[in-house]
């Protein structure tokens, strides 16, 4: 039996809490590698239950454990005058199963692309 996403829509809410280390090559742009290990406890979650295939008497279940982990991620820090330009890709890989239901296996993993500046810290005059 196929069970597709259609099967279980649902929204979740998150608080990520990750532990990555950070290797950084290069002198004025840094090409960087990240691995790691992530904790999501979960702070609000609803899906309904709408498979035909399977027979239980719940409409909704409920998640109510955290996600965990591993990740991993590669990246560019570009300097551009007094800022930083941040491209970076990473991908978490969870290893929770979050439904109790024998006939159902589901896990969290998101591949992710983040664009981000950084202001240098202005120096203050003494």
């Amino acid at each position: 039996m196929v069970l597709l996403e259609d099967d279980f829509p649902g929204r979740y809410h998150y608080i990520g809490i990750p532990a990555n280390v950070r290797v950084n090559f290069g002198k004025k742009v840094k090409f960087f590698i990240e691995a790691g290990v992530f904790f999501d406890p979960i702070i609000i979650e609803k899906r309904i239950f709408t498979g035909q295939e399977i027979s239980t008497n719940k409409k909704t279940i409920y998640m109510h454990k955290p996600d965990f982990g591993i990740s991993g991620g590669i990246g560019l820090r570009i300097p551009i005058k007094k800022y930083e330009l941040l491209l970076k890709n990473d991908y978490k890989w969870g290893m929770k199963n979050f439904y109790d239901l024998s006939s159902i296996a589901a896990y969290n993993s998101y591949l992710r692309f983040t664009v981000g500046f950084k202001v240098n810290e202005l120096k203050q005059k003494k």
